[in-house]
């Protein structure tokens, strides 16, 4: 039973670890008239991330010019690819040609902008899904997003740690959204000495301390002050 719970959260950190990796990768890449497959290359070489497609699927031979600066893969793969898809499982990126209608809905869509937000500021990384397909992109460094839909689209906005909030688009061209953190996720996190885990998965005692009646004594470390505050 230990061993699977050890199994189990070796997972959690991985499938953790892999998101947010996926969510905050960006590249400098500059290449002129390069075939699809080279840039591909490219983007390996400056990431951990392999990429997996059928040559007799997508054109890889196809040329390009890429001047990406400080750009995440799903902006550059949209734009040497813009007929296709792709998915992320752990540090794979596979590369698939986009369904008819999709395309279509793509190109007869509508062209909005957009800044993701909480409550400190920009949310770096949050991922903006037309719903009910494989279009979508990721928040810039500044919560910015440029994403083409279909008319009368929904978005459905995400990020590790904040409920997911559902757009419906309508006449409208430019939206802030404001997320908000997902209380009944974070507390089900305890922080430990050694990283964080799921209350469901702490085998040892936890004991709350407040230190804000402790004596203010300069140059008291994090142990000295919890001397005599608990066993």
């Amino acid at each position: 039973m230990k061993l699977v719970l050890i199994m189990l959260t070796v997972m959690l950190f991985r499938v953790s670890a892999t998101e947010s990796y996926a969510q905050s990768t960006r590249i400098n890449l500059s290449m002129e008239n390069s075939t699809v497959k080279d840039v591909l290359k490219g983007i390996e070489s400056r990431s951990e991330f392999t990429f997996y497609y059928n040559d007799k699927v997508i054109n890889t031979n196809k040329r390009v010019t890429v001047n990406a600066e400080d750009k995440n893969i799903s902006e550059i793969l949209a734009l040497i690819l813009p007929d296709c898809d792709f998915k992320i499982y752990n540090k794979n990126i596979i590369i698939m040609e986009k369904k008819a209608e999709e395309t279509k809905a793509t190109q007869e869509g509508k062209k909005i902008t957009g800044v993701v937000l909480d409550a400190f500021g920009p949310v770096v990384g949050a991922n903006i899904v037309e719903k009910g397909t494989m279009n979508g992109v990721i928040s810039d460094s500044e919560g910015r997003f440029v994403l083409n839909v279909a008319p009368g689209a929904t978005l459905i906005v995400s990020y590790i740690g904040y409920v997911s909030q559902e757009i419906k688009i309508n006449d409208q061209a430019s939206y802030t959204i404001t997320l908000r953190e997902d209380t009944e996720t974070l507390e089900e996190v305890v922080v430990v000495g050694y990283g964080t885990m799921k209350k469901k998965d702490l085998t040892g005692a936890v004991k709350r301390v407040n230190l804000e009646n402790s004596p203010a004594v300069s140059n008291m470390s994090l142990s000295q002050a919890l001397v005599g505050s608990t066993a």
